[in-house]
This record gives structure tokens, C-alpha cells and sequence, in this order.
């Protein structure tokens, strides 16, 4: 589950996970619009979803693109 799935799911706000997790809502922002994360925050969120979202959601889009990137020769 994505991040931004899971706080739509559990009607929680970036405000409110940031306060819940001091997580700053800067980089929670940033993750919900696929920006990468530290292993450390990786594993804070995760813990704070119940395993809810996990690693591979966290950094899946950005595999992706990886993919994409490397498919296309660019």
C-alpha cells in the first residue's frame, strides 16, 4: 500500500503521521509524490503502518523508472 493510500485508508493527514512519527511532513510530502527515502525513515514508516506499506512501496516507483529508463536506452 502506498503511503498516501495508507493515510486516505486511516483518514490520517501528512500533519497528523508527521506529529505521530516526528517524521517531518516535508519528506512525507515528498514520499507520497515518489520521492526516495533513507533506510531509517523507510523503516519508521513501516513500523508506524503496522507493515501496512511496506519497503518495495515505499521505493517501487522509483524502480520503475529505473526500468522504464533502461528499457528505452536513456
Amino acid at each position: 500500500m502506498k503511503l498516501q493510500d495508507y493515510l486516505k485508508t486511516h483518514g490520517e493527514t501528512q500533519v497528523s503521521f508527521s506529529k505521530r512519527t516526528t517524521i517531518p511532513q516535508t519528506t512525507i510530502a515528498a514520499i507520497v509524490i515518489g520521492g526516495g527515502t533513507r533506510a531509517v525513515t523507510a523503516q519508521r514508516i513501516i513500523m508506524a503502518t503496522a507493515g501496512l506499506v511496506s519497503l518495495e512501496d515505499l521505493i517501487g516507483d522509483r524502480n520503475q523508472e529505473d526500468e522504464d529508463s533502461a528499457i528505452e536506452g536513456v
